[in-house]
């Protein structure tokens, strides 16, 4: 559908909209959802233009947008004539239930809330300020970019939509006011973010067989619909049984860490030559497939020794938790570029020395892993003696293959689709949904809610929750154990150090799926990936592209080459590819306007500062009710709101970080010239 372009005031509207297009959403046959509410047919989509008064840094309205079924567009400058809206839709609807989406709520509401009074039940955060849902009577407001897990613009992209979302025809630093004439391609620019979003909602329900009834809230809820499908035979008797008490479960909350990101210390701060970056395919599907997971419930073991955990892991191959205490322990060698162990994982630490947030040395220090987890320090550590603190195990296997079959037909679908001209739609949902089982797997099933307070328009988090309550609550719906989120990202990491551990002393950058190196291991990653390529037959985890190229998860391919390389640390380098084009990648930096503003690489270097693309910075201003008057002389009613700023971003490394560098680079290591440019 391409939305009707024509623009009506809000009278005009009024008197155009007809009985029709209040009708009921007729419920589809056979729907199992607890959904008890009967929804309009159709639905709108609503965003606001803002300007920041930087005299006072508040930020106020200027125009709402409003699309209505994609055949009619009001456009509004002031609060009371949204107001005056949302009243007509509420007597126009009666009973029924009407949904507005707005991509990325939560910046909006920052406004809402300083103009309708919301209660507190009426109000849906996931986060603080992070606000899925929120409702108005019957009236209920969505949030989009949750539920695509896209920026608006990328989302519009994805579906194919003829409105697409412009970018970077207005300046945003002119402030404009709700009396301020709009030229027509403010007008444009505003009308194509309800436009696109509107035809981008309907392509991805006509895509997915999807209604207001049946589409998720979120990007997971794809995935979680698929998987409960699949393992609804199973799931009660394979993993309702396994789901974790909460003594197991609070260890796993302290085992489970994400993709590890690191730069090598004996490189950091130079310019390199003759860079590769390899590039895990698949890497969490991967270990979801062809690694196996914890397929019992976690035992207690009663014998703390080295030795029997030792004979827990490699003879009777269980899957373990604990929580353990070092003490003396060390890195084996300079050579070693990726220390293992997080600091901010450890429960407790004595006298350590730190590599940008990894341990070298401590003499003492507490942390709680998995089997996969201490295979890895083993062979990075050297340590004087172990105290086992708390010791579980659990019987491995591969997971249920119903679950297994989801990823593979996503996969395949993924890359059986990849280019082909007319399935771009299909391509881009097998790649999300691809994406998000892990994220499915890794949610915590305790949640602690936040409360919306409605009196002082704020955002709490209960904390008065019991763990065990809530455990209980969540195995009682589970389909999946949060346990196989914990044991996959282990997995990808082991997998990832396997590549770092082949570099040797040429790794210079890993982050989760990648590694980037120094010079050429191009024939021990194919003889490496030899082993991988093989699981992946076994478990049928390959597919062929439309080119006839045959991919298998889990293996590293080749995936950039650059003349030039530098890095200060995690999230944080810049390169010029073969092209002689400069990239920058900084956490916070626009990587577009960052590679602009840097010019050349020699620039990347602790203290420039990026002025122009270090982002935005969001000011909650909560709680306001005040008038401003403008340089026109004009009084401005100022309400609840969020400044979004400009923010700079200056490259530097902490003191412990530069003497780490100092030191170890020149008193354990002698890097090769050629490796540097000149």
């Amino acid at each position: 559908m391409i939305c009707d372009e024509k623009i009506y005031t809000l009278d005009e509207f009024k008197s155009v909209v007809s009985f029709i297009d209040f009708e009921k959403l007729p419920k589809p046959k056979g729907n199992q959802s607890k959904i008890n509410c009967e929804y309009c047919k159709n639905f709108a989509t609503f965003d606001i233009e803002t300007t920041r008064i930087k005299k006072i840094e508040q930020s106020i309205m200027y125009l709402w947008q409003f699309c209505f079924a994609g055949k009619y567009t009001i456009l509004g400058r002031t609060w009371s004539e949204f107001i005056d809206l949302i009243n007509f839709l509420s007597i126009k609807i009666g009973d029924l239930h009407f949904i507005i989406y707005v991509h990325n709520l939560s910046y909006e509401f920052s406004f809402l809330k300083g103009i309708f009074k919301f209660k507190s039940e009426d109000v849906f955060a996931i986060e603080k300020r992070k606000i899925l849902k929120c409702k108005l009577g019957n009236i209920e407001f969505r949030c989009s970019a949750l539920l695509s897990n896209m920026k608006l613009e990328t989302f519009t992209q994805e579906m194919k939509v003829f409105h697409v979302k412009l970018v970077d025809t207005i300046d945003y630093d002119v402030e404009r006011y709700p009396y301020t004439i709009l030229d027509e391609e403010v007008i444009k620019y505003s009308c194509f973010d309800i436009w696109g979003l509107y035809e981008a909602l309907i392509q991805k329900m006509e895509l997915c067989n999807d209604t207001l009834y049946t589409i998720p809230l979120t990007s997971t809820g794809y995935v979680r619909r698929d998987v409960k499908t699949a393992m609804s035979s199973i799931s009660y008797r394979n993993v309702r049984p396994i789901f974790p008490n909460e003594k197991t479960y609070l260890l796993l909350r302290q085992a489970f860490r994400g993709g590890d990101t690191h730069a090598n210390r004996l490189y950091a701060g130079k310019i390199l030559t003759n860079v590769k970056s390899y590039d895990r395919i698949s890497s969490y599907p991967d270990v979801l497939i062809n690694c196996k997971f914890p397929v019992s419930k976690f035992e207690e073991e009663k014998c703390y020794d080295i030795d029997y955990l030792s004979e827990l892991i490699e003879i009777h191959k269980k899957a373990v938790l604990m929580k353990v205490v070092f003490y003396n322990i060390e890195i084996k060698g300079a050579e070693i570029g990726c220390p293992y162990i997080p600091y901010d994982k450890c429960t407790y630490t004595n006298n350590e020395i730190r590599d940008n947030g990894r341990i070298l040395t401590a003499d003492e220090l507490e942390i709680t892993i998995t089997d996969v987890d201490w295979k890895i320090i083993i062979n990075e550590y050297n340590f004087e003696h172990i105290e086992i603190l708390e010791l579980y195990s659990a019987r491995y296997a591969y997971l249920p293959y119903k679950l297994i079959s989801v990823l593979l037909k996503y996969y395949q679908n993924k890359t059986e689709l990849k280019h082909v001209k007319g399935y771009e739609l299909l391509y881009a949902l097998n790649k999300a949904l691809l994406n998000a089982i892990y994220g499915l797997m890794a949610q915590n099933p305790v949640k602690y809610p936040i409360v919306y307070n409605e009196n002082d328009r704020i955002f709490e988090e209960n904390k008065k929750i019991i763990i065990h309550d809530e455990l209980l609550k969540a195995q009682n719906k589970s389909f999946v154990a949060y346990q196989w989120g914990v044991w996959c990202t282990a997995w990808a990491r082991y997998r990832l150090h396997e590549l770092i551990y082949i570099a040797g002393e040429k790794f210079i950058y890993c982050d989760t799926d990648s590694v980037k190196v120094v010079g050429d291991i191009d024939s021990q990653v194919k003889k490496y990936n030899m082993k991988r390529i093989k699981d992946s037959k076994d478990s049928e985890a390959y597919a062929k592209s439309p080119e006839g190229i045959i991919y298998y998860m889990g293996a590293y391919e080749l995936d950039g080459e650059y003349k030039k390389f530098i890095t200060l640390g995690a999230k944080k380098y810049a390169y010029v590819d073969k092209k002689d084009k400069l990239h920058v990648t900084v956490s916070g930096v626009s990587k577009e306007d960052g590679a602009k503003e840097l010019k050349k690489i020699e620039n990347f270097k602790p203290g420039f500062t990026f002025s122009k693309a270090g982002g935005l910075e969001a000011v909650y201003n909560d709680n306001i009710n005040k008038y401003y008057i403008t340089s026109d002389g004009i009084k401005i009613h100022v309400t609840d709101n969020v400044v979004l700023r400009p923010s700079t971003y200056t490259l530097g490394i902490t003191a412990e970080y530069d003497y780490i560098l100092s030191h170890y680079q020149s008193l354990y290591h002698n890097p090769i010239d050629k490796l540097f440019a000149k």
